[in-house]
């Protein structure tokens, strides 16, 4: 047998490589044929791949044709005589991988702005395709820095949706595959995508009037048609259209003004700004315009019949609405009005609506500036804390949302200043208006304290003011007053003229274990003798976040009356949250007397 060696490969590319041997003795018989043979398994023969080159001893040179990327081999050199084949020692090598080879699909589905490709990998390249997509850009030979889809991995055909095109432009697209070598592109196709509708923004305006509201809209792109008409749309119901009431506001592109007009007061309007060009109509983004005497519900009553609180403000003009400065003031209200027992604990029993009120003017009117506001709020003397406003008026908008009877309704008016004052219009019929500015004054005398002193205490609760400023018994003509509105329409019930404890309003919490603190404490009602109350403190005293008990009971009597709710004083008491600690109780915190509020505003209706 023939004696050889292998040469080892050399000139190695994506498919071909030399190599060879030398036959160094042919085995005593003449070497008729020699080559080189190949596999990607060991040990190959001559039934494998193989090179023939000629015969004799000595050396020679093979190439190797048609390898595979990324692929390893086995190479022997061989030597056939009379006797049989002998073969070289196995030398390996290995095919570097390519890149892949892959074809880009022609385009379809074009619209404005999107459209479909793909693309198909006949050839890994020797590596796994670990990525594939499509890359598109308005210049030629995109990449995958431009736009791109990722379609998967691996060889063989896929589908691309391009998408966010610019209407009516020209795009230049190339299939795009990676491997370990890096990546690939296929051939380069174009299309151009149809006329897309406009890109449009709508823009809400500053100005509501009761009749009326501003808006408009921002286009930034026309989709490549031009933009023959543009303006906003608006209805009573969601997603408004040009079929709609609308305005035109002339054509082109950039941000215009749009004036909705014929509103009708207390109605919520749904807006939308909408561009046209040859595509069709484009919509912006819904807004929603509050008028002048729109209500929003911001608590649905859980229990009982409902029972209707109603939050409106005065002197706040249309941009301090728009901004949602409105709306915080009348929640921050709504939140005090709760955070005292025993509302707290029954506020479940109340719907809590929000009126917008729009004023020409933003701020209060006193005595020596008028402004011009919806409910004429006023401040009666350069220094005080009464005021006064148009109850009427402040009526007519409590009757915008759907509230069962103006005299089961309470209502807060928050008037837009930071000066501590407040008032109670309280009439016999059981209507009732709490004056509340938002008091930026240091505690108990902040808006906090007004809310929990007007309309939790008299507005609602129809409670008598517990503090003193005359040092004298209780008039006569007081006195004829006071039992009046206690003995004809239940207000005022915790105040009594009488110290015995056997009769006193409240002389079924005396000698309770639980109720210890409540007794008689001479003053109130205003004056220091001749008028008694339940506890020492209150919010009826100095706006301390805590009404006695009596208080709460009477607040809880009315509560459940209105609820449609049978009241027993037991389950009062199974439910009655007395917060005696004395931060909750203001114990400590100075009383001063030019920090009274003012008496309730009293209206008799006969």
């Amino acid at each position: 047998m023939p004696v050889l060696i292998t040469v080892e490969v050399s000139d190695i590319s994506s498919d071909s490589a030399i190599s060879g041997g030398e036959i160094s003795s042919d085995g005593g018989a003449a070497v008729t044929s020699r080559g080189i043979c190949w596999s990607t398994t060991e040990n190959p023969t001559i039934l494998n791949a193989k090179t023939t080159n000629g015969s004799g001893t000595g050396s020679f040179t093979a190439s190797l044709s048609g390898l595979l990327p990324g692929t390893t081999y086995y190479v022997r050199a061989w030597a056939t005589n009379s006797v049989g084949t002998a073969y070289g020692n196995q030398v390996t090598f290995s095919v570097p991988a390519v890149l892949p080879t892959l074809t880009t699909a022609a385009v379809s589905g074009i619209t404005g702005n999107s459209a479909i490709s793909g693309g198909n990998i006949s050839d890994n390249g020797g590596s796994e395709v670990t990525a594939r997509g499509v890359c598109w850009s308005t210049t030629e030979n995109p990449t995958v820095l431009n736009a791109k889809t990722t379609n998967g991995s691996g060889s063989g055909s896929f589908t691309s949706s391009l998408a966010d095109l610019a209407g009516a432009t020209t795009y230049y697209v190339r299939a795009w595959a990676e491997n370990s070598v890096g990546i690939a592109y296929g051939n380069q196709v174009s299309f151009s995508s149809s006329a897309a509708l406009p890109s449009i923004m709508t823009v809400a305006g500053n100005d509501i009037l009761p009749n009326s509201a501003k808006s408009g809209g921002v286009i930034t792109s026309d989709g490549g048609s031009a933009v023959t008409a543009r303006g906003i749309c608006w209805s009573t119901f969601p997603n408004p259209t040009v079929a709609n009431s609308k305005t035109n506001n002339g054509t082109g592109t950039g941000s215009y003004t749009s004036s909705l007009t014929g509103l009708s007061a207390g109605t919520s309007y749904y807006v939308r700004a909408y561009a046209t060009n040859g595509a069709g109509t484009a919509y912006g983004d819904q807004i929603t315009v509050l008028t002048d005497g729109n209500y929003i519900q911001l608590r649905d009553a859980t229990l009982g019949n409902g029972i209707d609180l109603v939050l409106m403000g005065d002197g706040y003009i249309a941009s301090e609405i728009t901004s949602g400065e409105y709306q915080n003031d009348m929640e921050e209200a709504m939140a005090y009005f709760f955070n005292m027992e025993p509302y707290k604990t029954y506020a479940a029993y109340f719907n809590v609506y929000v009126v917008f009120a729009i004023s020409d003017e933003s701020g209060i009117s006193n005595l020596t500036t008028t402004k011009d506001t919806k409910f004429n709020a006023k401040y009666n003397s350069a220094s005080g804390s009464k005021m006064i406003t148009d109850a009427s008026t402040c009526f007519t908008y409590a009757l915008y949302p759907p509230v069962s009877d103006l005299r089961e309704t309470t209502i807060i008016l928050v008037t837009n200043s930071s000066r501590y004052a407040g008032t109670t219009y309280l009439y016999s019929s059981g209507e009732a208006v709490a004056i509340c500015p938002k008091s930026t004054a240091k505690a108990p005398y902040d808006f906090r304290g007004i809310v929990q002193h007007e309309a939790g205490g008299h507005a609602f609760a129809k409670l008598a003011d517990e503090y003193t400023k005359k040092e004298e018994a209780i008039t006569a003509s007081d006195l004829a007053d006071l039992q009046l509105w206690q003995n004809s329409y239940g207000y005022y019930k915790n105040v009594d003229v009488t110290s015995d404890l056997q009769t006193i309003l409240w002389h079924h919490f005396i000698g309770l274990p639980d109720y210890s603190y409540v007794g008689a404490f001479e003053g109130g009602y205003y004056y220091t003798k001749g008028v008694w109350r339940p506890e020492s403190n209150s919010v009826m005293v100095n706006n301390i976040q805590y009404m006695n008990a009596p208080g709460r009971e009477l607040a809880v009597k009315r509560i459940m009356s209105l609820a449609g709710q049978a009241y027993s004083f037991d389950a009062f008491k199974l439910k009655d949250k007395m917060e005696l600690t004395p931060a909750t109780k203001g114990s400590g915190l100075d009383i001063d007397p030019s920090r009274f509020l003012p008496s309730p505003i009293l209206i008799e209706v006969r």
